[in-house]
């Protein structure tokens, strides 16, 4: 796994949501195809000797009010 490039991607939200936190963003991986490339391979090895056959996902958002 190549953890520099995903390092070097990830956001840092300094005192978010609060004084004192440093909040890693994420969505900034989803952002460059070479991430997504790495992270996708990182799973696919993590996985790939385990007999699964399907993959099932479920979409959730949470609502903001």
């Amino acid at each position: 796994m190549n953890k520099k490039l995903l390092l070097d991607n990830l956001r840092t939200v300094y005192d978010f949501p609060k004084p004192g936190i440093h909040f890693k963003d994420v969505t900034t991986l989803f952002k460059n195809p070479a991430c997504i490339e790495e992270m996708t391979q990182e799973l696919v090895s993590l996985y790939q000797d385990k007999g699964i056959t399907k993959v099932v996902g479920k979409i959730g958002r949470a609502s903001c009010r």
